[in-house]
């Protein structure tokens, strides 16, 4: 649990933490089969884990990108600012999940002795073509971190990204489209109208209006009124959308 937990943290600073999930929890639940422990644990484990590593750079959360587009922080100042409170709560959580946890370690020992014989080379059918995803997610990155020379957006980056790798994997068409989570890109679209409704409407305004009414002249009162606010709405409402408004 520790390592897909490292591994997911990490994963998510650089990847979207959406995406991180969707490659990580396969190989999960494959590993929690064939070692006969209970895979919910597991996955929520790394939805934590995916939470905290993305927090950690401008790309890891969608929401962070919202928050740079209005307050014009760079792929740097996220890094250097939150880079080491992400650490720190990675190594927290690592070590409260041992706790919380600890009754789903018991593993089946033939099971874990069929894993450690598998060999992850097999697994890889297409050895160029992952060298070249490789390279390109890498241009990315990198291209994420110069944001302030290029002057690029991430979207444009991640566009350019996908072009690039879809012009030199020579995949057909409806090979690449098929794994695109349509439904979840629906999801977040339908979000943001339901949302922008409420812009419009004038709710949000009302709202806000409220909260400056409640809080007065007092910043401290403000800061934690809008962050225990922002966890339980964010509970309920997606996270994307009530961050863009």
């Amino acid at each position: 649990m520790a390592l897909l937990c490292v591994i997911t943290a990490v994963a998510s600073a650089g990847l979207d933490n959406v995406t991180t999930v969707l490659l990580i929890a396969p190989v999960t639940l494959l590993v929690c089969e064939q070692i006969g422990v209970r895979p919910v644990p597991f996955l929520i484990a790394e939805a934590l884990a995916s939470n905290i590593g993305g927090a950690a750079t401008r790309v890891g959360d969608p929401p962070n990108l919202i928050v740079v587009s209005r307050s014009g922080l760079g792929f740097n100042d996220f890094l250097v600012n939150l880079g080491p409170v992400v650490l720190v709560m990675l190594l927290a959580f690592i070590g409260l999940a041992r706790i919380l946890f600890r009754r789903d370690f018991i593993a089946d020992p033939e099971g874990v002795d069929k894993v450690m014989q598998l060999d992850e080379r097999e697994a890889i059918e297409d050895r160029p073509l992952l060298w070249r995803s490789l390279a390109v997610l890498a241009l990315v990155l990198v291209a994420f971190s110069l944001h302030g020379v290029l002057h690029l957006e991430p979207s444009v980056v991640a566009l350019l990204g996908a072009g690039l790798l879809i012009a030199t994997s020579r995949l057909r068409p409806e090979t690449y489209l098929a794994e695109i989570e349509w439904e979840t890109l629906l999801f977040f679209a339908g979000l943001f109208i339901l949302v922008g409704s409420l812009v419009r409407t004038g709710v949000i305004e009302h709202v806000a209006a409220g909260l400056v009414t409640v809080t007065g002249d007092s910043v401290p009162v403000a800061m934690m009124l809008l962050l225990w606010g922002s966890a339980a709405l964010s509970a309920i409402v997606d996270n994307i959308p009530f961050v863009a408004r």
